[in-house]
């Protein structure tokens, strides 16, 4: 079964992350894709790229009445799952 881990470094204006995969628990984790949510109090700006930093998604808000912190969150997680191709992040 295919493991993923997905890794966060949350400041007060961003969101960083980065996710890995294995495919079994005695191989090490392979950088798969990285990127962050930037300008969360003001226009929030998500971005995620491969390890070749070639762009894989991007998604901005307008200033009016964008997500807060914990909504853009759960869109990271949800957009994690749905594209690190795994049945469970760690």
């Amino acid at each position: 079964m295919t493991e993923g881990l997905i890794v966060l470094n949350a400041g007060s204006s961003s969101l960083k992350f980065a996710l890995f995969e294995r495919e079994r628990e005695e191989q090490p984790l392979e950088l798969r894709i990285r990127g962050a949510i930037e300008s969360i109090d003001d226009a929030p700006h998500f971005t995620a790229a491969a390890p070749d930093r070639s762009i894989l998604a991007e998604q901005r808000w307008g200033a009016a009445g964008h997500p807060g912190y914990d909504e853009l969150l759960r869109y990271l997680i949800a957009w994690a799952e749905t594209h690190i191709g795994v049945g469970d992040l760690l």
